[in-house]
């Protein structure tokens, strides 16, 4: 049985409405993704290696409830679409 970081030709990931606890790291070890949908679940955090999700253009994680914006999404240089709507953030370091 194939583990989720062994997917690495996978192009688009939906796991909306889960109730995910926590960000499945594996994610982060598919370099072709380009969509990823997390929305509507109950993760607190994203893990920094989020950047190596080189590909992502369209990054969905509205509707959690993560402690932080993960400053690694900004050197996302393929990211043109992030929704993080109604997401609450304990503290963002954009600030």
């Amino acid at each position: 049985m194939k583990k989720l970081g062994d997917l690495i030709d996978l192009y688009s990931l939906h796991l909306e409405n889960n109730q995910l606890k926590m960000f499945p790291i594996g994610i982060t070890k598919l370099n072709s993704l380009a969509f990823l949908g997390l929305s509507k679940n109950q993760s607190t955090d994203i893990p920094p290696k989020i950047k190596y999700l080189e590909q992502i253009r369209k990054l969905f994680l509205g509707n959690n409830q993560f402690k932080q914006f993960p400053i690694e999404l900004i050197n996302l240089q393929n990211l043109t679409f992030l929704i993080y709507s109604k997401t609450y953030w304990k503290h963002c370091l954009l600030q």
